[in-house]
């Protein structure tokens, strides 16, 4: 069970960093607003503090 949650919090994640890399940043933001979404809404934490350092802000 807790993979599978995993696996589509991770999902969104790297759909973020894809239409980051495209230039689409407003976009990207909301795939990351969703993926912590999805993590708080399922027992995860969420990296804030990387995402920042990443140049995504938050």
């Amino acid at each position: 069970m807790a993979s599978e949650k995993a696996v589509k919090v991770w999902s969104e994640l790297v759909a973020a960093w894809e239409i980051k890399l495209t230039g689409r940043d407003g976009e990207a933001l909301a795939r990351f607003e969703m993926a912590r979404e999805l993590a708080a809404n399922r027992g995860f934490s969420y990296p804030k503090a990387a995402l920042r350092r990443d140049g995504v802000r938050t």
